[in-house]
């Protein structure tokens, strides 16, 4: 009588390598889950492993800078948060960190409070400093700006503190034939620059008549 055959059992998958802001993590018997929306909507991911050793890594908070999970892509870097619990002979870690959306969706413009902004050109905030787009995204997903000291700032709260906004005005284009470009002289001699505050015509009055009264 020949033995009866029985299906072999999958192979677990090899063990996941995860390295946060304050130690690594390989963790074996790992599991990938897209959990049901949150209250608000959004769709975060969970990543779920097993360490045979108390992990010595922050619990809530922390910075996944990169993680290597066999035949998939990495989600890393990205921030997440960390629980630990522990299971018997060994601990479970779990991750979950929210997906942030393709930077492609605004390769061009972005909507603030219902209005596109043109991450193609400068923008000036209220007191006339210009900020432009550095190409990438906070973890929400929204546009980071820079301005010219390098400081940077979510595109959404830039609105918020410095609102609103304005396309910076564009060089002059050259005449037809001519190849140099027509700019009509000013018809008074210019301040000097330190005498000179650009602001836009909206906030002039109001920093005027601070300039005036003084603090109070």
């Amino acid at each position: 009588m020949s033995p009866s055959s029985h299906p072999a059992l999958p192979a677990p998958p090899p063990p996941a390598t995860v390295v946060l802001s304050d130690g690594a993590l390989r963790l074996s018997g790992w599991t990938l889950t897209e959990l049901e929306p949150d209250y608000y909507g959004r769709v975060f991911m969970r990543l779920a492993g097993q360490v045979a050793e108390a992990p010595r890594v922050g619990q809530t908070t922390n910075h996944m800078a990169d993680a290597r999970l066999p035949g998939l892509v990495s989600p890393a870097p990205i921030n997440v948060q960390v629980a630990v619990h522990a299971a018997g002979d060994h601990w479970t870690v779990e991750i979950e960190w929210l997906p942030a959306p393709p930077v492609t969706v605004f390769t061009r413009t972005y909507s603030v409070n219902g209005a596109p902004v043109d991450l193609t050109v400068p923008q000036v905030d209220a007191v006339g400093r210009e900020w432009q787009w550095t190409g990438g995204a906070d973890e929400r997903g929204v546009p980071v700006m820079a301005d010219e000291t390098l400081s940077l700032c979510a595109l959404d709260e830039l609105h918020e503190l410095r609102g609103p906004l304005i396309p910076a005005p564009r060089p002059p284009r050259p005449s037809a034939g001519t190849g140099a470009a027509q700019v009509t002289p000013p018809a008074d001699p210019p301040a000097p620059a330190s005498a000179r505050v650009h602001v836009p015509s909206l906030y002039a009055r109001s920093l005027a008549r601070l300039g005036r009264g003084g603090a109070r």
